[in-house]
């Protein structure tokens, strides 16, 4: 039998907080409100990036400023279990081998285009239905490329696995 649902909140750090001019303390509240209403109903991860010594973010796209240690953002107050990614992709080998108890996997939080895409689309691969809730998703390079990704999405993982609540 599959376990409950389960919600990822993809890599809600404050560092992000005026990433390009984008305040993501707005998407943070709307995350911990609808989590307060679902957490009797799902189980909650927070995968965090961090980003790794000799990593291609650091070699290819110098990303040096990215090396502390990732922090979960303080509006989020709901419990649940944060880990540590290094990837475009959410998904670790851990996390893949838990996520295939679940039938349905929402998926929620910032870089709606990198993250949260490619998350779903592994997701997906994996034989687990992902949802991806279109209101608590945000990205700091513009609506357009949200908006492009969520067509995007729509087309690879099914229109009825992108949803705007909870």
């Amino acid at each position: 039998m599959k376990n409950r649902e389960l919600i990822l909140v993809i890599d809600m750090n404050p560092r992000w907080d005026g990433h390009l001019g984008w305040s993501m303390v707005p998407l943070a509240e709307r995350i911990n409100l609808q989590l307060h209403r679902w957490r009797s109903n799902c189980e909650i991860l927070y995968p965090l990036f961090k980003n790794l010594p000799n990593s291609p973010f650091r070699n290819i796209l110098g990303w040096k400023d990215l090396s502390e240690q990732p922090l979960l953002h303080p509006a989020l107050t709901e419990a649940g279990e944060s880990y540590e990614y290094s990837g475009y992709s959410v998904l670790n080998e851990k996390i893949k081998a838990r996520l295939v108890d679940y039938e349905r996997v929402y998926l929620c939080g910032i870089f709606t285009d990198v993250s949260v895409w490619k998350s779903a689309l592994d997701i997906f691969e994996l034989g687990v239905r992902p949802v991806v809730v279109t209101s608590l998703t945000e990205t700091p390079h513009g609506e357009d490329i949200k908006a492009a990704t969520l067509t995007s999405l729509r087309h690879s993982i099914g229109k009825d696995n992108l949803v705007l609540d909870l």
